[in-house]
């Protein structure tokens, strides 16, 4: 009995017993698939939140390559831009976020802050002399954002 019982330990797994190849390449292949653009913005959200910005603008490069107009993906690159030190970058991303349909107020007050770091402040009154602001909340950040530029912000 021993001597049958060491033969079926030694024979090598038959059948259910041993995963199909084809289940096994299927798990390759899925840990080798690109991840999605939405994963990408998931990945770079938790990374924001942890305060890597610069692993998080990787992860929002490559969702924007996927989906170029990628509001979302553009809006939290153009704020992490913003914050790593690149203002003319994060106005480029954040004017590509409202090309792309994200609401005007999720891309205030990033936006005016970009055109100030750039030493812009003419401009940025030119473009939001006569501009209304719906979201009290974006409103009242525009307003702090420009209020050292001579009280012209009464407009909003």
């Amino acid at each position: 009995m021993g001597f049958a019982v060491e033969r079926l330990a030694a024979a090598p797994l038959r059948g259910a017993a041993r995963p199909p190849l084809a289940l096994l390449l299927l798990c390759v292949l899925a840990a080798c698939a690109p991840a999605t653009p939405e994963q990408l913005i998931v990945s770079a959200e938790s990374r924001l939140a942890a305060h890597d910005d610069r692993a998080a603008q990787i992860e929002l490069r490559n969702a924007i390559r996927q989906l170029p107009a990628n509001g979302k993906a553009l809006r939290l690159l153009g704020q992490s831009l913003l914050r790593t030190g690149d203002p003319r970058g994060a106005e480029a991303a954040l004017r590509r976020a409202l090309d792309a349909g994200e609401p005007l107020a999720s891309v205030l007050p990033a936006l005016p802050r970009a055109v100030l770091q750039q030493g812009q402040p003419e401009r940025l009154i030119e473009e939001y002399e006569s501009f209304e602001v719906q979201d009290a909340a974006a409103a009242a950040g525009l307003r702090a954002d420009l209020g050292p530029l001579a009280g012209r912000t009464d407009a909003m």
